[in-house]
């Protein structure tokens, strides 16, 4: 997999060195401070919160706000049956399948993430790998990479954003994607991404 050399060209290391300083003090501080969250409390507090998905404010994390709530109470009374199994994780793919398989109509690809990793912030297991879902496989395909499976490994990805927790790169490639199409395709303004400053954001990317 490598990176499709125009739209380096076009884009230039500085622009996304100058993206990856802004996510750092932003969205990817308050990555860090939703982790550090899970991370202070026992499994069944941690599985209770992610299944219904909640902030450290204790509100609704904004990827999940259009799911219903009976949605997220089902997901979470499973994944409560699933707690000895979680316990039993040894890495974070474990967790994810483990959420997988609690998950209902309704409860998609982004929410199955956001709860494992929540809850293997709990565990001290994470993600050894760039999980792809729409947002994500959108701003890796804009870099130029093949994002055809499920997942990407560091290797595949351009030398800036390899000394970042694949975490936070699935964060950023979702966050920026708008960003590094404008900044690809001359004589367009720059996009303000899903959490860049702005009145507006896009769902689908974790903060």
């Amino acid at each position: 997999m490598t990176i499709a050399t125009d739209t380096r060209d076009d884009m230039g290391t500085g622009f996304l060195g100058s993206l990856i300083r802004k996510y750092r003090k932003d969205s990817g501080r308050r990555l860090d401070d939703r982790l550090a969250f899970y991370g202070r409390m026992g499994l069944r507090e941690a599985i209770e919160k992610a299944g219904m998905a909640l902030a450290p404010n204790l509100r609704r994390h904004p990827h999940q706000r259009r799911i219903k709530l009976s949605v997220l109470t089902e997901v979470r009374d499973r994944l409560l049956c699933q707690e000895k199994a979680l316990s039993g994780s040894k890495s974070f793919d474990e967790v994810n399948a483990t959420v997988e398989s609690c998950s209902v109509s309704g409860f998609g690809p982004v929410g199955v993430y956001d709860t494992a990793l929540n809850i293997g912030a709990q565990l001290g297991l994470f993600p050894e790998k760039i999980y792809l879902h729409a947002g994500t496989r959108k701003g890796a395909r804009v870099l130029g990479l093949t994002a055809s499976k499920d997942f990407l490994s560091r290797e595949d990805l351009p030398t800036e954003l390899r000394d970042m927790e694949p975490y936070h790169i699935e964060n950023f490639l979702c966050i920026y994607k708008d960003d590094f199409l404008n900044a690809s395709a001359p004589g367009q303004a720059v996009g303000d991404g899903c959490s860049s400053p702005g009145p507006r954001r896009r769902a689908g990317c974790a903060t």
